[in-house]
């Protein structure tokens, strides 16, 4: 069975975000693979085994937490949103 609880780890550091590393976009820590780009790929139909293949130096971990991440942002966006109104 899949564990489905993983999502951004901030302790393990999973996700970061620095000005110098592809202009400060979201990318899975010590690489200059960004959370945009994951994303991009999983919507033209890769999957995480294609996506590790094609990036040996990830984890299925690190997968998900580009996913926990989107996740995070979008509810907090929209949860920003309705708060305004």
């Amino acid at each position: 069975m899949r564990n489905w609880n993983i999502y951004v780890d901030r302790s393990q550091g999973w996700i970061s975000s620095n000005l110098w590393i592809i202009g400060g976009k979201p990318c899975i820590a010590g690489t200059r693979i960004s959370v945009e780009l994951i994303l991009e790929l999983l919507s033209l139909g890769y999957s995480f085994s294609d996506i590790l293949e094609d990036y040996p130096q990830l984890t299925q971990e690190q997968l998900l937490a580009v996913l926990g991440f989107a996740r995070e942002r979008i509810h907090d966006e929209y949860s920003q949103e309705r708060a305004a109104s």
